[in-house]
């Protein structure tokens, strides 16, 4: 990894996931229930629940005006990110309501934001498993004689066409996933990572390589090679958890395992969790590739909404798209709820992870080494771990 110092203009990437917008979201019902979802109109009153607030509810998902607040707040805060990241998840967690449309339409809804709030500057999507109706279900596309999911990967390539070109339109159209070369020595890859969804039924009779989605991955990092490009995975369910098929999980690290020279990162959410994922070498136990797995903008589960921005090499002619460091702001719910809601949002700089965690740098070794350092030493555990869920109550 090149020295912080040795590398002048570092480019900045925003990361946004699992934003789960709840547009039906409404003040004054109740906060707490026992559905999966509350802040939702006429749900039955419980007995010990307070009135949902106007920002949000850590057992509710984000309110569109926060959404909003959110995406305005970070535009004036980084007016120099060069290209967002959304890895999926947009729709809330009120499944028993949804549909088709009524997903589509927060997909818009975000886009929409997405496009006021960041004109001039790339949005690349990945598809989350609650943007299909029912939730979590994704036939293979290849297969003819089951159901279709054309109605969002057509729609995905339609909402994002502000910034997707036609190939990239043509590929996220047929199955929900993309190559883009963002830099000259870069390329984007997006996984549809619900080929190996463990929730995705219709991968039971053969959960081998849905779509043959590995197969294109091998094909797209062969031309990489080729070209002398570097390499950025970004995609919705992290492989190697339980979320990820373990068959999937285990050819996808070869994969990274074969490829690691031109793979600098990899991007994730789904957990909602502030966390990160080393994958080591098969036969030498070297760290070998980092995984970053950000957390969510909704404070479903009991945490503080977040968001990542990440410093990467990528503005030299010779660089090497390296993760250089990366920074991460949280909104502390609780206090913004006590503020009129007419108040700026304004998220805080929670940590960065060079000066935080002491790291040298955002190699995989070094952070193979702060592994160590969380099994031995229980305070860096317990600041890692309420970092986890930026503080909120999940953390308590």
């Amino acid at each position: 990894t090149p020295p912080w110092d040795s590398v002048m203009h570092k480019t900045k990437v925003l990361h946004l996931s699992d934003l789960h917008v709840q547009l039906n979201y409404s003040v004054g019902s109740p906060s707490v229930c026992h559905y999966p979802l509350c802040c939702t109109p006429g749900l039955p009153l419980h007995p010990h629940s307070p009135p949902a607030r106007y920002w949000g509810e850590y057992a509710c998902d984000l309110p569109p005006w926060t959404l909003e607040a959110t995406l305005s707040n970070i535009a004036q805060t980084h007016p120099d990110i060069e290209y967002v990241l959304l890895t999926g998840d947009l729709p809330a967690h009120d499944v028993w309501l949804q549909s088709e449309d009524s997903n589509l339409h927060v997909i818009q809804v975000v886009a929409a934001a997405l496009r006021k709030h960041f004109p001039n500057v790339p949005v690349l999507p990945a598809i989350g498993n609650h943007e299909s109706f029912p939730v979590n279900m994704f036939p293979d596309p290849t297969l003819s004689d089951e159901e279709s999911s054309s109605w969002l990967y057509s729609s995905m390539a339609k909402y994002f066409s502000h910034w997707l070109p036609e190939e990239q339109k043509k590929t996220m159209a047929k199955a929900g996933y993309f190559s883009y070369k963002v830099k000259p020595s870069l390329t984007i890859i997006s996984l549809n990572s619900n080929f190996c969804n463990n929730l995705n039924l219709w991968l039971l009779p053969s959960p081998a390589d849905p779509a043959s989605h590995l197969a294109w991955l091998v094909e797209e990092l062969l031309i990489a090679e080729k070209s002398r490009s570097m390499v950025h995975i970004i995609s919705h369910i992290p492989p190697g958890t339980s979320s990820c098929l373990g068959a999937w999980s285990h050819q996808y690290s070869r994969i990274i395992e074969r490829f690691s020279s031109i793979i600098t990162a990899q991007f994730f959410g789904h957990s909602h969790w502030d966390e990160f994922s080393v994958l080591f070498n098969s036969s030498t136990r070297q760290p070998i590739s980092m995984a970053y797995i950000t957390p969510s903008l909704t404070p479903h589960d009991g945490l503080n909404p977040a968001y990542r921005v990440y410093y990467t090499d990528s503005s030299r002619d010779n660089s090497t798209h390296l993760v250089l460091d990366h920074a991460t702001y949280s909104l502390d719910l609780e206090m913004v709820n006590t503020l009129p809601s007419n108040t700026t949002l304004s998220y805080t700089l929670e940590y960065t992870a060079r000066d935080s965690l002491g790291m040298q740098d955002l190699s995989p070794e070094s952070w193979g080494g702060f592994v160590q350092r969380l099994v031995r030493d229980e305070e860096a555990w317990d600041i890692f771990y309420r970092r986890y869920s930026r503080g909120g109550p999940h953390a308590r």
